[in-house]
């Protein structure tokens, strides 16, 4: 048993273990009205610890993805443009047609509207002499069209850079009549959308019509 010592002489704090320097207690260098801890070297451990948790929080933080950027406008803009470069043959409403009774006396059902303008061909109003054809002197069978549009296309590959295939009138929406009372001498067929008038070019004397 130690010794207790002796009044009014001060006492050293005991050695810690062998080859670490003893920390110095800091509490006593706090200000007035500070709580003071029960060690003055947890202080440093917990600002320590402070310290390392900002910075492991830190790359968490930063690995957050960011929303992705909307497309350019000029993106968009192209992508809405691709179907603009279609070719109008492209546009034409396919369906199944009828020709009914005889082309001078007859009607159309389903009748498909032609272009007034395609790859191989050009529509011309021969009442007015101007092109486009009005859309209602256009529609014809579905086979119509198939075959005007197979003759246009044979026509340039057989003359290359030869003039596009002009075609005149086929039939009215649902067929029927298609006499004078519609514009220049009217027709006596065109009345089932079996009929159509194109005109030929000739190499010196121009277009010819042909019926």
């Amino acid at each position: 048993m130690l010794p207790a010592p002796r009044p009014g002489t001060r006492q050293n704090p005991p050695a810690g273990p062998p080859g670490i320097a003893r920390i110095p207690p800091i509490w006593p260098n706090l200000p007035a009205g500070h709580l003071r801890v029960a060690s003055g070297t947890l202080l440093p451990v917990i600002g320590l610890i402070v310290l390392l948790t900002a910075t492991l929080a830190a790359p968490a933080a930063a690995t957050v993805p960011a929303p992705a950027p909307a497309p350019p406008a000029a993106v968009q803009l192209a992508a809405s443009g691709m179907e603009r470069g279609r070719p109008p043959e492209a546009a034409i409403h396919w369906r199944r047609s009828l020709a009914l009774g005889k082309p001078n006396r007859g009607r159309l059902a389903g009748g498909v509207e032609l272009p007034a303008a395609g790859t191989h061909f050009v529509a011309v109003d021969p009442v007015t002499g101007t092109s486009p054809n009005r859309a209602w002197r256009r529609n014809g069978t579905d086979r119509l069209l198939e075959v005007l549009l197979g003759v246009a296309a044979e026509h340039a590959a057989a003359h290359p850079g030869a003039p596009r295939l002009v075609v005149g009138d086929l039939s009215r929406p649902r067929g029927g009549r298609f006499g004078p009372e519609y514009g220049g001498d009217g027709h006596r067929s065109h009345q089932n959308g079996l009929d159509a008038d194109d005109l030929h070019v000739r190499i010196r004397a121009g277009p010819r019509t042909h019926r």
